[in-house]
């Protein structure tokens, strides 16, 4: 339980801090609570939307691949050529 832990850091020595204490527990049970929303989302069942999705993932990690290799290369030839300048 959460106020066990609460009581342990906590030293009340006089009667006014322990109305204040009690004042303040009340105040947080009586707090209105947060909900937090539902994720608008739904369930996918049928088996060939899951392979065209599979499908579209595989694609983008293939181009992200791609692009970085391309990336790469271009950063070398920069390189290159930038030593060859001041060689």
């Amino acid at each position: 339980m959460p106020t066990s832990s609460i009581l342990n850091t906590i030293r009340i020595k006089t009667e006014e801090e322990a109305e204040m204490f009690l004042a303040a527990l009340e105040a947080a049970k009586n707090a209105p609570r947060q909900v937090r929303e539902t994720p608008n989302m739904r369930y996918v069942t049928d088996p060939d939307e899951i392979k065209k999705m599979l499908e579209k993932r595989r694609n983008v990690q293939s181009e992200l691949r791609n692009s970085k290799s391309s990336l790469r290369k271009r950063i070398r030839r920069r390189h290159q050529d930038w030593r060859k300048q001041y060689e």
